[in-house]
């Protein structure tokens, strides 16, 4: 997911404060239908813009991932670009086990465990 880095217009863009993000943060995604679904920032490292994305990028583990990228460095007036791109890598994190309270119901009245 890219998003623009910096202020236009006076205003902040959505990733100005990215490079903030430090592993073991949480990112909160909600989707369309209404589910949130959490991620764990693992790193965050900074390349140059004609790195090779493939390499970048692929992931052989099984697992799901959120990567989010913007600029960084040095603005370049005469290309109107930064010198370099941030990304940060982060992973879905799984639903623990019997995390949910359960209610067991006994002639005595109700528990919650």
């Amino acid at each position: 997911m890219a998003g623009h880095y910096g202020i236009k217009n006076g205003k902040v863009l959505v990733f100005n404060d990215l490079s903030k993000l430090r592993p073991g943060d949480k990112l909160y995604i909600n989707d369309d239908q209404g589910a949130t679904f959490t991620f764990v920032v693992r790193e965050s490292k900074i390349y140059d813009p004609q790195a090779d994305t493939l390499e970048i990028f692929t992931s052989n583990d099984g697992k799901v991932h959120l990567n989010l990228i913007t600029c960084e460095g040095t603005w370049n007036k005469a290309t109107q670009n930064y010198s370099k791109r941030l990304v940060v890598f982060a992973d879905k994190k799984m639903p623990e086990q019997n995390t949910q309270p359960f209610t067991l119901t006994l002639r005595s009245g109700l528990f919650k465990y």
